[in-house]
């Protein structure tokens, strides 16, 4: 993991054992990510002590926060996330937002599978449906929908989603999903997706009061 100083010249922030071994075997070329943009000489420090913390392994929270330094994926995706009222929880000024997300492993993964247009389409229903929860967009329920969306595309009509949606708690769509993963086999996020289609087709009853 590198990092480009003022000066032009590279800094390694992490892997300096593997550079080290490689001039030991003759090894000329190696491969390497380089933050964009350049950090400060503190925050590298900052960034390789979260990777290499001291007498533990590093939480998932403190890998979030080095991943935000060299994960162009995670760079690229920050700003939609700012853009529609979401962060990565913990990260920046995570308080201030009105959703934190944690899992930046699926957002990574819509983003792959759907780009820029199909994760803020996946944001925006999931904000418009649960407002008021903080909390909610954790990672089988994002892939679910963005399953979900992807399956049904120009079918659904997302007034009409977010409408049913909100009439649903995240905790009754998850047992609902929790049912078919036991009962199928069904992949996690699967369970959720085909829990929302029912949502969607009204052969879930609606939420009293």
């Amino acid at each position: 993991l590198l990092n480009q100083r003022p000066d032009g010249r590279f800094a390694v922030v992490d892997g300096q054992h593997r550079l080290a071994a490689a001039r030991h075997w003759g090894i000329e070329r190696i491969a390497c990510t380089i933050i964009t943009p350049s950090i400060t000489i503190k925050e590298e420090a900052e960034v390789f002590g979260l990777i290499h913390k001291t007498g533990s392994t590093p939480s998932p929270l403190e890998l979030r926060k080095a991943e935000r330094f060299y994960d162009k994926t995670v760079q690229a995706i920050e700003p939609l996330l700012a853009e529609e009222g979401f962060c990565v929880a913990g990260c920046g000024d995570s308080e201030k937002r009105q959703h934190q997300i944690s899992a930046v492993k699926a957002l990574k993964s819509i983003w792959r599978k759907r780009q820029k247009a199909g994760l803020r389409q996946v944001l925006q229903v999931v904000s418009r449906a649960w407002p008021s929860d903080k909390t909610i967009p954790q990672g089988q329920l994002l892939q679910g929908l963005g399953d979900f969306l992807d399956r049904f595309g120009s079918e659904v009509d997302e007034q009409d989603l977010i409408r049913r949606l909100k009439q649903v708690d995240t905790a009754d769509l998850r047992k609902v999903a929790y049912g078919l993963v036991k009962t199928f086999n069904y992949a996690n996020h699967l369970g959720i997706s085909i829990a929302i289609a029912r949502v969607y087709n009204g052969k879930k009853k609606k939420k009293k009061g």
